[in-house]
């Protein structure tokens, strides 16, 4: 078998194993914490609101995310692994974890907030075309959607 074809193999079987326990972990927490709701209504915060009409929708696009996710871990931990990495990782312990997840989430916040920040404002749809929807709990009003189009 080619280099080629066993590197491909060894990829794809690492993205649908990181796949598969990130989509477990997802539905296990997902009716646990629905279970728990369930058996609780009066701790509801909207209580006239429920999620059926929207849950299909919701877990396809959490599948999408998660996809990319995984799609990401799948392709650092391959990298690693063939030795294609700058440098060594390093070895993972609690001296090292701690900071590491600080430094994700600092990471990750800066990169939430920056990339609102470059959404254009209400005001400027002078470069580009937003696609718009009618709200439904307010007739005549409407709302922005994130998919953004050049003109």
């Amino acid at each position: 078998m080619s280099a080629l074809l066993q590197d491909s193999l060894t990829f794809v079987g690492l993205l649908a194993a990181i796949y598969a326990a990130t989509v477990a972990l997802y539905f296990i927490l997902g009716y646990g914490i629905t279970w728990l709701n369930d058996r609780n209504p009066e701790r509801r915060i909207q209580k006239g609101r429920r999620g059926e009409k929207r849950k299909a929708i919701e877990i396809r696009q959490s599948m999408a995310s998660i996809l990319v996710t995984c799609t990401s871990v799948a392709i650092g931990l391959f990298v690693q692994y063939k030795g294609w990495t700058l440098f060594s990782p390093w070895e993972f312990s609690w001296w090292t974890a701690v900071p590491l997840f600080v430094l994700c989430m600092v990471l990750f916040d800066a990169w939430f907030y920056f990339a609102h920040r470059l959404l254009p404002p209400s005001s400027s749809i002078s470069t580009i075309s937003c696609i718009t929807a009618v709200s439904r709990r307010r007739p005549g009003a409407t709302t922005r959607s994130a998919w953004l189009i050049p003109l």
